[in-house]
Protein backbone atom coordinates (compact mmCIF):
# COMPACT_ATOMS: atom_id res chain seq x y z
CA UNK A 1 0.00 0.00 0.00
CA UNK A 2 1.06 3.11 -1.12
CA UNK A 3 2.23 6.13 1.81
CA UNK A 4 -0.68 8.26 0.25
CA UNK A 5 -3.00 5.41 0.26
CA UNK A 6 -2.11 4.48 3.98
CA UNK A 7 -2.05 8.32 5.01
CA UNK A 8 -5.48 8.60 3.47
CA UNK A 9 -6.71 5.35 5.68
CA UNK A 10 -5.50 7.28 8.64
CA UNK A 11 -7.13 10.50 8.11
CA UNK A 12 -10.41 9.10 7.22
CA UNK A 13 -10.43 6.88 10.28
CA UNK A 14 -9.16 9.94 12.94
CA UNK A 15 -11.88 12.53 11.25
CA UNK A 16 -14.50 9.87 11.24
CA UNK A 17 -14.27 9.65 15.14
CA UNK A 18 -13.48 12.87 16.02
CA UNK A 19 -17.25 13.44 14.09
CA UNK A 20 -18.51 11.15 16.18
CA UNK A 21 -17.80 12.35 19.56
CA UNK A 22 -18.32 15.84 18.43
CA UNK A 23 -22.08 14.04 17.21
CA UNK A 24 -22.76 12.14 20.14
CA UNK A 25 -21.97 15.15 22.46
CA UNK A 26 -24.23 17.09 20.50
CA UNK A 27 -27.48 15.23 21.06
CA UNK A 28 -26.67 13.92 25.13
CA UNK A 29 -25.57 16.69 27.16
CA UNK A 30 -24.54 16.78 30.60
CA UNK A 31 -28.21 16.07 32.97
CA UNK A 32 -30.36 18.91 33.92
CA UNK A 33 -30.24 19.42 37.77
CA UNK A 34 -33.21 18.06 39.64
CA UNK A 35 -36.34 19.27 38.86
CA UNK A 36 -37.17 22.92 39.85
CA UNK A 37 -40.50 24.63 39.00
CA UNK A 38 -42.17 23.00 35.95
CA UNK A 39 -40.51 20.44 33.11
CA UNK A 40 -42.94 20.54 30.15
CA UNK A 41 -41.93 17.16 27.99
CA UNK A 42 -43.21 16.09 24.12
CA UNK A 43 -42.47 12.69 23.58
CA UNK A 44 -42.67 10.01 20.66
CA UNK A 45 -43.43 6.21 21.12
CA UNK A 46 -40.62 4.38 20.14
CA UNK A 47 -41.48 1.00 21.17
CA UNK A 48 -44.27 -0.54 22.61
CA UNK A 49 -45.71 -4.41 23.14
CA UNK A 50 -48.31 -5.14 22.39
CA UNK A 51 -48.97 -2.43 19.30
CA UNK A 52 -52.38 -0.77 19.17
CA UNK A 53 -54.40 -2.77 16.41
CA UNK A 54 -57.26 0.43 16.07
CA UNK A 55 -56.62 3.26 12.80
CA UNK A 56 -56.07 5.63 15.59
CA UNK A 57 -52.99 5.41 17.77
CA UNK A 58 -50.88 8.11 19.67
CA UNK A 59 -48.76 9.99 17.93
CA UNK A 60 -47.67 12.11 20.73
CA UNK A 61 -47.48 12.26 24.53
CA UNK A 62 -47.30 15.15 26.16
CA UNK A 63 -45.96 14.58 30.17
CA UNK A 64 -45.75 17.76 32.69
CA UNK A 65 -43.99 17.35 36.07
CA UNK A 66 -43.88 20.28 38.63
CA UNK A 67 -41.84 20.58 42.07
CA UNK A 68 -41.49 22.64 44.19
CA UNK A 69 -38.80 24.65 45.64
CA UNK A 70 -37.47 21.81 47.68
CA UNK A 71 -37.19 19.93 44.63
CA UNK A 72 -40.23 17.44 45.55
CA UNK A 73 -42.07 16.54 43.26
CA UNK A 74 -45.91 17.96 43.21
CA UNK A 75 -47.74 16.95 40.07
CA UNK A 76 -47.19 14.30 37.65
CA UNK A 77 -49.17 14.56 34.33
CA UNK A 78 -49.72 12.81 31.29
CA UNK A 79 -51.82 13.63 28.10
CA UNK A 80 -51.51 11.49 24.89
CA UNK A 81 -52.75 12.66 21.61
CA UNK A 82 -54.10 10.80 18.85
CA UNK A 83 -53.97 10.88 15.55
CA UNK A 84 -57.65 11.79 15.14
CA UNK A 85 -56.61 14.82 17.55
CA UNK A 86 -58.49 13.34 20.02
CA UNK A 87 -56.50 13.65 23.77
CA UNK A 88 -56.27 11.10 26.32
CA UNK A 89 -55.46 12.51 30.00
CA UNK A 90 -54.10 9.94 31.99
CA UNK A 91 -55.47 11.02 35.14
CA UNK A 92 -58.97 10.98 33.86
CA UNK A 93 -58.90 7.30 32.77
CA UNK A 94 -56.44 6.33 36.20
CA UNK A 95 -57.84 6.88 39.54
CA UNK A 96 -56.04 6.51 43.67
CA UNK A 97 -53.12 8.05 41.44
CA UNK A 98 -49.91 8.43 43.87
CA UNK A 99 -46.46 10.22 42.63
CA UNK A 100 -43.26 9.48 44.17
CA UNK A 101 -39.36 10.22 42.73
CA UNK A 102 -35.86 7.83 43.70
CA UNK A 103 -33.96 10.16 45.87
CA UNK A 104 -30.85 11.12 44.48
CA UNK A 105 -31.86 10.00 40.99
CA UNK A 106 -33.57 11.57 37.88
CA UNK A 107 -36.38 9.46 37.99
CA UNK A 108 -40.08 10.33 38.40
CA UNK A 109 -42.84 8.22 39.14
CA UNK A 110 -47.22 8.14 38.92
CA UNK A 111 -49.22 5.35 39.41
CA UNK A 112 -52.94 5.31 39.17
CA UNK A 113 -55.83 2.27 39.06
CA UNK A 114 -58.43 1.22 36.30
CA UNK A 115 -60.80 -0.73 37.89
CA UNK A 116 -60.51 -3.47 40.62
CA UNK A 117 -57.62 -5.39 38.59
CA UNK A 118 -55.78 -3.06 36.19
CA UNK A 119 -52.78 -0.49 37.28
CA UNK A 120 -50.37 1.70 35.50
CA UNK A 121 -47.46 3.14 36.22
CA UNK A 122 -46.07 5.99 34.48
CA UNK A 123 -42.48 6.71 34.87
CA UNK A 124 -39.97 10.10 33.55
CA UNK A 125 -36.57 9.77 33.67
CA UNK A 126 -33.30 11.77 32.08
CA UNK A 127 -30.07 10.44 32.05
CA UNK A 128 -26.59 11.27 29.92
CA UNK A 129 -27.34 8.55 27.33
CA UNK A 130 -31.10 8.30 26.69
CA UNK A 131 -31.79 11.88 27.69
CA UNK A 132 -35.51 12.12 28.86
CA UNK A 133 -37.55 9.41 28.24
CA UNK A 134 -41.22 8.26 29.73
CA UNK A 135 -41.86 4.72 30.12
CA UNK A 136 -45.71 3.58 30.87
CA UNK A 137 -46.38 -0.52 32.30
CA UNK A 138 -50.13 -1.66 32.18
CA UNK A 139 -51.10 -4.73 34.63
CA UNK A 140 -53.82 -6.18 34.81
CA UNK A 141 -54.42 -9.09 37.69
CA UNK A 142 -50.46 -8.12 38.49
CA UNK A 143 -49.14 -9.44 34.83
CA UNK A 144 -47.83 -6.70 32.47
CA UNK A 145 -50.48 -6.28 29.73
CA UNK A 146 -49.00 -3.35 27.75
CA UNK A 147 -45.49 -1.83 28.00
CA UNK A 148 -44.60 1.57 26.11
CA UNK A 149 -41.59 3.91 25.58
CA UNK A 150 -41.63 7.45 24.84
CA UNK A 151 -38.23 9.33 23.67
CA UNK A 152 -39.10 12.94 24.48
CA UNK A 153 -37.41 16.67 24.73
CA UNK A 154 -38.41 19.80 26.17
CA UNK A 155 -41.36 21.22 24.84
CA UNK A 156 -39.93 24.59 25.37
CA UNK A 157 -37.17 23.89 23.21
CA UNK A 158 -34.71 23.85 26.14
CA UNK A 159 -32.64 20.53 27.31
CA UNK A 160 -32.89 17.31 25.06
Amino acid sequence: MSKLALFGAAFLAATSLAHARIHHAAFHAAPPPQLAGSTALECSIVRQQPKPSNGNPVYKINVNLTAGDSGKLESFDVVHTLRSGKQVDRSEQYYDASIWQTEGRREWFWKGRRGEHTTMVGVVYHNERDGWMYRETVSERGRVAYEMLADCHQANGEGD
